[in-house]
């Protein structure tokens, strides 16, 4: 069954979701990835939700503006094609090595070149097995000075 409601929104300039709670990025997230952007570095997203729907939705919802790319005006925009975001449950396992092994499939990209911020520190102990470069941003989201931290690791590979 699929909803007829719009599952977020713009309201006083934040975004919502269909119960009216907060669904606001956190604040440095849409610079960090309009940088990425703007490096050619590819993004790629990874969901335990299943719901592609609502996910778009939200991402379409979150603006970004990066100079060097004109055509590029939100989260969702970013993804070079729809297969770059790996939106499903993960079942009884909560970790992401599914997400993962697929996006490594569609990328070409190897797991040592992937570079990963999670908020559960079980998707970043799966990651990290995996070979990913994964930062837990647990409490902060995903911060200007976590990002430069992970930038510098991510060189060293």
């Amino acid at each position: 069954h699929k909803d007829r409601h719009m599952p977020f929104a713009v309201a006083d300039q934040k975004i919502v979701d269909a119960w009216g709670r907060d669904a606001s990025p956190y604040p440095d997230a849409q610079g960090i990835i309009t940088e990425l952007v703007e490096r050619g570095i590819p993004v790629a997203y990874a969901s335990r939700n299943p719901s592609m729907d609502h996910l778009e939705a939200l991402l379409r919802a979150i603006a970004i503006a990066p100079k060097n790319r004109p055509d590029i005006k939100n989260l969702w925009d970013v993804l070079p094609s729809r297969d770059y975001i790996q939106a499903y449950s993960s079942g009884l396992s909560r970790a992401k090595t599914k997400h993962f092994t697929a996006l490594q499939r569609v990328t070409g990209v190897p797991f040592s070149k992937m570079l990963f911020f999670d908020d559960d520190q079980a998707n970043i102990t799966t990651a990290a097995a995996q070979g990913v470069i994964a930062m837990n941003v647990k409490g902060s989201g995903v911060t200007r000075p976590i990002f430069e931290r992970a930038m510098k690791i991510y060189q060293t590979y």
